[in-house]
């Protein structure tokens, strides 16, 4: 039987299959992108991929902390509210970091008995009879979760930490769960804008360290962070050795954050748990002075009262030797070798990938 083809026109003449490629026009680009999207030459936004040390410009990336691209659990869940079963995690994930919350909403009792429900970046459940080994689906794919005995009650609550994370820019620096002085504990891998995962420090034993080689000034931060407000002095980001590189006020009121903490100096205002992007220029004299930046808030030059060569071990979260730990999320944190050329280009990468989430 001959294949009959209908092609729309004025006449709605039927041809055959034989007397298509004479009648054939030829199909437009524009056809194209309306169904498949952006085509080469065509003005249509890409989405950023989420490389941001690849970005980075006109200088080097020493290291790039970036939790939802890259990070290892602690096998062991930290329990956030009361419970005497203990819960671990082994085996590897295949997908990507994720935050793993694990509750018992409402049936309590021995192992067993208890139900609980798996919650994850994505806001995705699983939900679970309690037992010795329980295999996680969805973003927990890879990950066995062990439940010791014990009894558990309704609420209960255990959160996954973060042990380790690759670095996400060429220097092969990853970051680490700290074990200096008090610090027990890499941070909760939480959920920040968009859904993607962050690490979350709770300023009281929860830390992360890089150890890196003693580098030339200029020094460059660029952060995408919330801080929370405390009663005393918190150290953000450190040089693991008791000196800060950026802090704040011994009050913990976040209303005189600045470079170094034993200077008041390049103070700027934040709004406690609002997540914003900072930017942090680290000279000493060479080249110019110390600059602050704090999202739309104007730059702060005044001087240059900090250590003369950058440190040998970058921490965040806490202090040097484990003191003054502080309460900040982070979803991104770049130390960088010279000062970017394209920062504005940072910044539009940044609101395009957390959907404005750092917008401020």
């Amino acid at each position: 039987m001959q294949t009959q083809i209908v092609v729309p026109s004025r006449s709605r003449k039927i041809y055959s299959w034989h007397e298509m490629p004479k009648k054939r026009q030829p199909i437009r680009a524009s056809s194209i992108a309306g169904v498949c999207g952006a085509v080469a030459g065509s003005k249509q936004a890409v989405s950023f991929n989420g490389d941001f040390a690849g970005l980075v410009s006109g200088a080097t990336v020493l290291t790039c902390f970036q939790p939802d691209r890259a990070m290892v659990e602690d096998s062991t869940l930290l329990q956030t509210s009361g419970s005497t079963a203990a819960l671990t995690l082994s085996g590897t994930r295949s997908g990507s970091p994720t935050a793993i919350v694990v509750t018992c909403p409402t049936t309590g009792g021995a192992r067993g008995t208890w139900q609980g429900v798996v919650t994850y970046s994505d806001g995705s459940t699983q939900s679970f009879t309690s037992a010795a080994t329980v295999a996680l689906t969805g973003l927990g794919t890879g990950l066995t979760l062990n439940i010791a005995t014990g009894t558990v009650a309704t609420g209960n609550t255990w959160k996954a930490t973060m042990l380790s994370a690759a670095d996400q820019g060429p220097g092969s620096k990853p970051w680490a769960r700290s074990v200096v002085g008090s610090i027990a504990r890499g941070g909760v891998i939480g959920v920040g804008p968009n859904g993607r995962t962050e690490v979350q420090m709770n300023g009281t034993d929860q830390g992360i360290e890089c150890a890196i080689t003693t580098i030339s000034l200029p020094v460059y931060i660029y952060a995408c962070f919330s801080a929370t407000s405390k009663g005393s002095q918190q150290q953000f980001f450190s040089d693991g050795g008791g000196s800060s590189l950026i802090s704040d006020s011994p009050s913990g009121a976040l209303n005189d954050v600045r470079q170094y903490n034993a200077f008041a100096q390049n103070a700027q205002t934040i709004v406690s748990g609002t997540r914003y992007r900072m930017t942090a220029l680290f000279r000493n004299g060479t080249g110019g002075n110390d600059v602050l930046k704090f999202g739309s808030n104007s730059p702060q030059s005044t001087g240059n009262s900090g250590p003369t060569t950058p440190p040998a071990k970058l921490t965040a979260g806490f202090g040097g030797l484990g003191i003054v730990p502080s309460q900040i999320n982070i979803g991104l944190l770049m130390y960088i070798s010279g000062v970017p050329s394209n920062v504005a280009a940072l910044d539009a990468a940044v609101a395009s990938y957390w959907s404005g989430g750092y917008a401020t």
